[in-house]
């Protein structure tokens, strides 16, 4: 870990190009230029951090592929042996006619394409700091959509 917050100080900064035909011209450095160093250090990070992650990625992978199921309407599935399949029910077993998660899947997708989507920012707690602080939030919200013009779009 020593290393990885030590590659935030260490990236070397790119120097200016030289002028070739020495006219007087202000160099502007590419804040995004990287060096073969720095590239090589950020290569190896994430080579790094993809190694490590490639073993938990199933626990998220399996809550994914659980939402697409109920998505498409297979809420019967259970977990066997570590993978996810079709729990076997008798022909008479009642099946789940209503797809909640779907239609919530799709309020959400509505809500968004619409532009704005309906947040609202509520006190927690009776305490007059909490209810200025919704107050805040609300007049920050208007903010960012004025200057992302969401309403434009």
């Amino acid at each position: 870990m020593a290393e990885d917050t030590q590659l935030e100080t260490t990236l070397e900064q790119p120097q200016p190009k030289g002028n070739a035909e020495g006219e007087e011209e202000p160099v502007q450095l590419d804040p995004y230029e990287l060096s073969e160093e720095n590239r090589r250090r950020i290569s190896a990070r994430m080579d790094k951090r993809l190694a490590v992650d490639k073993f938990s990625r199933t626990q998220f992978e399996r809550a994914w592929f659980r939402n697409v199921c109920f998505y498409a309407g297979q809420q019967d599935i259970i977990v066997d042996g570590g993978r996810l399949r079709q729990k076997e029910t008798p022909a008479w077993y009642p099946k789940v006619q209503t797809n909640k998660f779907k239609e919530k899947a799709r309020d959400i997708q509505s809500a968004v394409l619409q532009g704005r989507v309906p947040i609202r920012y509520l006190p927690a707690t009776e305490d007059p700091a909490s209810a200025a602080t919704a107050e805040i939030g609300e007049r920050v919200r208007e903010v960012i959509y004025d200057e992302a013009k969401v309403d434009l779009k």
